[in-house]
C-alpha cells in the first residue's frame, strides 16, 4: 500500500489508540450485520453455505464474507443474493432439503476464486489513486473486547476524525468521539497540536507531551513493507459487486508483515516498553470502492495478544472508517487549550 494512504490509516489507528459468551448455533446480529454461529463457537466465513435458518426444513444458500458477515443485495462472482442474503436465480430463491444440506458440507454457487486477480488490481488502482493523500475527514467506529484473567471488558467508540498535514511536523488531528464503557456513555474530544495530545473526557482535561508527528513520520518507513507493487501482503482476495454500483473487496493480511509494521510503529512511538510484548493474530480487511475508483470505506477486524507484567491480555478489535473526504483540503478549528492539566506519559 502506498505511503500516503497507508500513513493516513496508520494515523487513524495511532490517534484512536490501542486504548463471547457461549451461544446456541444460529443467527447472531451486531452493529456490523448478521453472522451464523456454529455449535463450536466459530462463525461461517469466506464461503457459501446452505442453511435452514428458520427451521422449516428447507435450506437456502448464503454467502458470508471473510469477516463472517452475511452479504445481501449483492453479486458475488456473478451470483446474486437478495435482501435476505439468499442466492437467487431470475428472482427465485434457490432451495434444497435441510437434510441434504446438513452435515457441515459447504456448497458454492460458483468458484470463489474467480476474478480474484481482477479484484486485486481494482484494489491496487484505488490505493494508488489515494496515495498522495495527506488529509482526511472520516467517520470512525471502533469496537473492542479485552479479556484478561477470566474477565472480559467491552468498549465501543464512534464519532468523527479529521487529520491534516499528515506528512509534516505541522500535523494536526481532531477526534470527536462517543465512548461506551461499563454501561456508561462518555463524550471524548481528543486533538494533537505542537507536541501535545489534549484529551477532554466529560470535562476531565489532560495534556500529555508526545512528539506524535515525529513518531508518525518515523513509523511511515514501516509502511514501505506494504508498498509492494503486487500487494503481496494481501491474501484470499474476493469481491462483491453491490447493487448501488460500489464494489466491496475483502481480503486477509499476512500476519508476519502486519506484526512487523505494527511493532515498528510501537518502536517509533516509543511505547514498546510500556505496552509489553504484542502479537497480532488474524487480520481481515474490507475496502468499498465507488464507481470513480475511490476508497470510500475501509474496515478491519483483528485479534492480538499482549503480555504485560506477566499477564496475558487478549484483544478483539473492529475498526471502520467511512471516508467523507480523502486528499481534499480538510479545515477544522482546534478547541481552546486552556484548562488542561499536564500528565506524564505512561
Amino acid at each position: 500500500m502506498k505511503k500516503g494512504f497507508a500513513t493516513l490509516v496508520l494515523a487513524g489507528i495511532m490517534a484512536a489508540g490501542l486504548s463471547i459468551s457461549a451461544l446456541a448455533a444460529g443467527w447472531t446480529e451486531d452493529a456490523q450485520g448478521w453472522r451464523w454461529l456454529n455449535d463450536d463457537g466459530s462463525y461461517i466465513a469466506n464461503t457459501w453455505h446452505w442453511l435452514d435458518g428458520n427451521g422449516d426444513g428447507v435450506s437456502e444458500c448464503y454467502y458470508f464474507n471473510p469477516a463472517g458477515y452475511l452479504m445481501t443485495n449483492s453479486y458475488i462472482d456473478g451470483y446474486q443474493v437478495n435482501g435476505d442474503g439468499c442466492w437467487i436465480v431470475d428472482g427465485v430463491v434457490q432451495t434444497k432439503g435441510a437434510e441434504a444440506a446438513s452435515g457441515g458440507q459447504t456448497e458454492t454457487a460458483g468458484d470463489a476464486s474467480t476474478g480474484a486477480e481482477d479484484y486485486r488490481a481494482m484494489l491496487k488502482a484505488a490505493v494508488d489513486k489515494a496515495e498522495p493523500a495527506t488529509e482526511m475527514d472520516a467517520d470512525i467506529t471502533m469496537n473492542f473486547a479485552i479479556s484478561a484473567e477470566g474477565l472480559t471488558l467491552d468498549m465501543a467508540m464512534d464519532g468523527n476524525m479529521k487529520i491534516k498535514n499528515a506528512d509534516s511536523e505541522d500535523m494536526q488531528y481532531l477526534m470527536d468521539m462517543n465512548m461506551s464503557l461499563l454501561g456508561q456513555d462518555m463524550k471524548t474530544v481528543m486533538f494533537y497540536d505542537d507536541g501535545y495530545i489534549y484529551t477532554d473526557m466529560e470535562g476531565m482535561k489532560t495534556r500529555q507531551a508526545s512528539d506524535y508527528a515525529a513518531a508518525l513520520e518515523a513509523s511511515r518507513s514501516s509502511t514501505e513493507l506494504l508498498s509492494g507493487d503486487d500487494l503481496d501482503y494481501i491474501e484470499n482476495v474476493t469481491g462483491v459487486r453491490n447493487a448501488d454500483g460500489t464494489v466491496t473487496i475483502s481480503y486477509t493480511m499476512s500476519g508476519d508483515k502486519m506484526n512487523e509494521i505494527f511493532n515498528r510503529s510501537l518502536q517509533a512511538a516509543g511505547t514498546e516498553e510500556t505496552t509489553g510484548s504484542i502479537t497480532l493474530g488474524s487480520c481481515i480487511g474490507d475496502a468499498v470502492i465507488d464507481a470513480g475508483g475511490n476508497i470510500i470505506r475501509q474496515s478491519m477486524s483483528m485479534d492480538m495478544d499482549m503480555v504485560s507484567e506477566g499477564v496475558n491480555i487478549d484483544y478483539v478489535i473492529y475498526m471502520a472508517l467511512d471516508i467523507n473526504s480523502m486528499g481534499q483540503p480538510v479545515e477544522f478549528t482546534l478547541p481552546s487549550k486552556e484548562g488542561y492539566t499536564d500528565v506524564e506519559a505512561a
